[in-house]
């Protein structure tokens, strides 16, 4: 499940949006999202505005549960929760990421993908070490013969380093890579 967050200068979400998955499952994801709390974003020295996506995983062994709040997204009990998990890997909202980004490489559309006329999106969740480069990657989404084109490009992307108290940690985003042909 996808879900798309809009999030106020202090923190709160706002309103959310269904982006895909399973509408049966989309009340759940909502009322989950709507009680997470985030860091509020700063731009340009000031509180601002954000929006990013957020991926539900649901499993089904007699009970419903959502993905975790990442550490940069906090929700209300989820010091609790991390007490006895060792050390977090920070979350990034994929717009603050974005900011971080230094070198992006275009990935070259499959010629079988461009043949079909294929196109689409697809979303990857990346771990960006201290230094900034890709660490790992594993699928959301997207289409099977647009994913290695995808997985290809995002591997040679580089970030600066995002910094907590004044010390450069490892993070985890999400990266969406859109593939659209244009008009034949």
């Amino acid at each position: 499940m996808l879900v798309k967050v809009f999030v106020s200068e202090t923190g709160d979400v706002e309103r959310t949006e269904v982006l895909s998955g399973d509408p049966i499952l989309a009340e759940a994801a909502i009322k989950a999202a709507k009680k997470w709390k985030f860091k509020p974003f700063i731009r340009g020295g000031k509180p601002a505005k954000v929006s990013t996506r957020i991926a539900f995983d649901f499993a089904s062994k007699n009970n419903v549960e959502g993905v975790a709040p990442p550490a940069a997204i906090t929700a209300d009990n989820d010091k609790e929760n991390s007490k006895d998990k060792g050390p977090a890997i920070t979350k990034l909202p994929e717009e603050v990421a974005t900011g971080l980004l230094i070198r992006r490489v275009q990935p070259i559309y499959p010629q079988v993908a461009r043949f079909q006329r294929i196109q689409g999106r697809v979303i990857l969740r990346a771990q960006i070490s201290k230094e900034g480069r890709i660490e790992n990657l594993t699928v959301i989404s997207g289409h099977e013969k647009l994913i290695p084109a995808a997985i290809d490009a995002v591997q040679q992307w580089r970030y600066l380093p995002y910094t907590q108290a004044g010390q450069p940690v490892a993070v985890e985003t999400e990266i969406v890579v859109d593939f659209t042909l244009s008009s034949p």
